[in-house]
């Protein structure tokens, strides 16, 4: 890019200070050194000139949002360092428009409950300190459990779980947000919730339990 502007830049230099160098000489070619300009080709390289210098302007704002992207990826970066240190249960993910903030269920929630557990609220106001910070306005929470229990239960447990996220989302956010929710019940596990031998798997289970929470990858007001 640098060089490309610097190149843009040479150009119109050089056919500048030559367009008013070929001008000084009269018509009489008493400079032998020197070609005669045609008539109305000053007009002709003036308008290069000036196109060069419209190339040379573009190249420089097109390097100054590259430079605005590299900020707010590294913005985006810190945001999720400090989301993520120090909370084992939150992961974090993204696709190029999305972020995907994966709670796991057992922080939010007893076994089989969609009520809040007291120890649940530090990692919710860690939560809502980011979604204030990247100031988002548009939020869709989706509930999952594991595979033990009838589908509608799950189903049912699912979408009380997005509700109750929802519900404490739209009591602690700054910014009155959309907040949209979906209960996905047992229907995309993450983890197996049997080992191939067919017994139970706890720790699948509990990777399976968990609430995900997702949001545009740019900040609201972001070019």
């Amino acid at each position: 890019m640098k060089r490309l502007l610097f190149i843009g830049l040479l150009l119109a230099g050089f056919l500048g200070s030559n367009l008013a160098w070929a001008q000084t000489v009269d018509d009489s070619g008493e400079d032998p050194t020197l070609v005669a300009i045609p008539k109305g080709a000053e007009r002709r390289i003036s308008d290069i000139v000036e196109n060069i210098s419209s190339v040379t302007t573009s190249i420089s704002e097109i390097a100054g949002s590259s430079s605005d992207v590299a900020n707010s990826a590294s913005d985006l970066a810190n945001d999720i360092n400090k989301l993520e240190q120090g909370n084992s249960g939150i992961k974090i993910t993204e696709t190029d428009t999305e972020l995907k903030i994966q709670v796991l269920g057992d922080i939010l929630f007893d076994f089989n409950k969609a009520t809040l557990r007291a120890s649940a609220q530090e990692t919710l106001e860690k939560l809502a300190e980011f979604l204030n910070h990247r100031n988002v306005m548009t939020i869709r929470v989706e509930g999952h459990t594991d595979s033990i229990g009838t589908d509608s239960y799950n189903q049912k447990l699912s979408e009380q779980r997005a509700e109750t996220v929802q519900s404490w989302l739209v009591d602690n956010l700054e910014n009155e947000a959309e907040i949209t929710t979906i209960g996905q019940g047992a229907r995309q596990p993450v983890a197996p919730n049997k080992l191939p031998n067919g017994k139970d798997n706890p720790d699948g289970r509990q990777q399976n339990r968990r609430v995900e929470i997702f949001i545009p990858k740019k900040i609201t007001g972001q070019p």
